[in-house]
């Protein structure tokens, strides 16, 4: 719960229905003098509770093992570090399944939670795995959308400063390959930040086509790859670029990152959906969770992941309808 709420945010969450069945009420500033804070809440889990902390605040709890009220102390206070409540569950990884049922209708929804945990180990992914940054140069990223990627190509690269296998890609037309064999040659970081640097959009049409075919054309016979791509979305061949990645997704995840205020992110998130990967939305109007959207790839970069996930909707009732809303393939999912 963050401190602080822009006001845009605000407008955004008091003018939202979230229910019907009572009325609803607008708050916007309590009583309370500046500083002070308090929270009641009831809490109940499917899974034995087995803990309850903050690390911001001091609270006092009640609990039996699936059920709890939690308050916090007296004399609380909201510092700009906000809010955190953590609550750890047992069997917290297998899949749940959490059921509400129309109180006048004969109908029912369903929201099926995953949370995956795997045997592979961290430290395995995190080192052996070898990670391309792929810099969208073509003549689309002119102005600030090209600032904005390098600035997250920087980031990301910093992020990654401590891996030996880590190389940057520009493209356009063509494409110009920081260093070509990742075994030969030791990471210079100010060398590969400086290469981001001088980037310019002024390499033409956007075939990333011809970057994967040549990715794919080396990929590790023993580790995995993992594509960082920064880009716009607006790229050539669209079918074909969906088809290499589909035919190396065994060995290559493709993560995505969009830029500018009319990128095609319908094309990003399929290339992340086929590649294994995530997409994440840079918008120039909310750079504060930049740095946070990074974090969420990067992380995901060094975690195994599970894809290809499809769910069977099967009801027991031979006369029951169709159901409305039912998803059949999700997006990959990584550790935690």
């Amino acid at each position: 719960m963050p401190a602080t709420v822009a006001p845009w945010q605000q407008d955004k969450a008091l003018h939202e229905n979230t229910q019907d069945l009572i009325q609803k009420v607008h708050i916007k500033q309590v009583g309370a003098k500046s500083g002070e804070f308090s929270l009641d809440m009831s809490i109940e889990m499917p899974y034995p509770i087995e803990h309850i902390r903050s690390c911001t605040h001091g609270l006092k709890i009640k609990k039996t093992d699936c059920k709890a009220v939690v308050s916090t102390v007296e004399g609380s206070s909201l510092d700009i570090g906000g809010f955190t409540l953590e609550i750890q569950i047992s069997r917290s990884y297998l899949p749940r399944m959490w059921v509400e049922k129309h109180p006048d209708k004969e109908s029912e929804a369903c929201m099926l939670v995953f949370q995956p945990k795997f045997g592979t180990e961290f430290g395995t992914i995190e080192t052996s795995s070898e990670i391309v940054i792929c810099l969208d140069c073509s003549n689309s990223m002119v102005g600030s959308t090209m600032q904005q990627a390098k600035q997250i190509a920087l980031h990301a690269l910093q992020t990654f400063s401590l891996r030996k296998r880590v190389n940057v890609i520009k493209f356009g037309t063509n494409f110009i390959e920081f260093q070509p064999n990742l075994k030969s040659f030791p990471n210079d970081l100010g060398q590969m930040k400086e290469f981001i640097t001088i980037a310019t959009p002024t390499m033409g049409n956007t075939n990333l086509w011809k970057t994967l075919r040549y990715l794919s054309l080396l990929y590790p016979s023993e580790t995995q790859r993992n594509i960082l791509l920064i880009s716009d979305g607006h790229i050539q061949n669209e079918s074909m670029t969906l088809q290499i990645v589909k035919e190396n997704v065994s060995h290559t995840r493709l993560f995505t990152c969009g830029v500018s205020s009319t990128a095609n992110r319908h094309m990003l998130k399929s290339l992340s959906h086929y590649g294994a990967g995530a997409f994440e939305y840079f918008d120039s109007k909310s750079k504060y969770n930049w740095r946070k959207k990074i974090q969420n790839q990067t992380s995901r970069i060094v975690s195994p992941g599970c894809n290809a996930v499809s769910i069977k909707w099967q009801q027991f009732d031979a006369n029951v309808a169709e159901p409305m809303h039912a998803p059949a393939h999700i997006q990959s999912l990584f550790n935690n």
